[in-house]
């Protein structure tokens, strides 16, 4: 195989992680936002700063679900790849998510997003980027480092880790 296997260490790409401003915001209809006070807590799909227990820094990432009472369950823009979600207590409010936005189980992914997806011929994960999600759920990854297999790849959600929310 000439496949390369991308191992990332841990945390090493978040020590000179950076939050920045977006200079475009996309217009969304207001009528689909929550509109709660931060004091009423966190919701499914809204989008926070939370301190990692790795280095006690802050990152954005999603609301997934609350755990328990002061807990939280997150998606970081950029988690490890062991760690997909993490639990939470220091949280600040960044922007809230849309109404009814149900639990959610796994990181959400779109297309565009940086991942890891799973290669069973070499029972390994690779990195690439996210081409398409199907309505079923497959998910069409392009990897970064092809070798001599096909540049796309299908897989199941479950075998695809987010790398990075672009």
């Amino acid at each position: 195989r000439t496949r390369r296997l991308h191992r990332v260490p841990a945390r090493a790409y978040k020590r000179s992680l950076k939050v920045e401003v977006p200079t475009t915001v996309e217009e969304e209809d207001p009528s689909e936002l929550r509109d709660e006070p931060e004091s009423a807590g966190y919701f499914p799909g809204d989008r926070v700063s939370a301190k990692w227990h790795g280095d006690a820094q802050w990152y954005e990432g999603i609301v997934l679900y609350k755990k328990e009472e002061g807990i939280w369950d997150i998606s970081y823009d950029e988690p490890t790849e062991r760690e997909q979600i993490t639990s939470v207590t220091k949280i600040k409010l960044v922007k809230r998510g849309k109404k009814d936005t149900p639990e959610l189980d796994l990181p959400p992914i779109k297309k565009g997003d940086l991942v890891w997806a799973y290669y069973h011929p070499d029972r390994e994960w690779y990195e690439g980027k996210l081409v398409s999600i199907t309505e079923e759920g497959t998910c069409v990854v392009r990897w970064d480092d092809p070798g001599e297999d096909p540049p796309k790849h299908e897989c199941k959600r479950k075998e695809v880790k987010l790398k990075k929310r672009v």
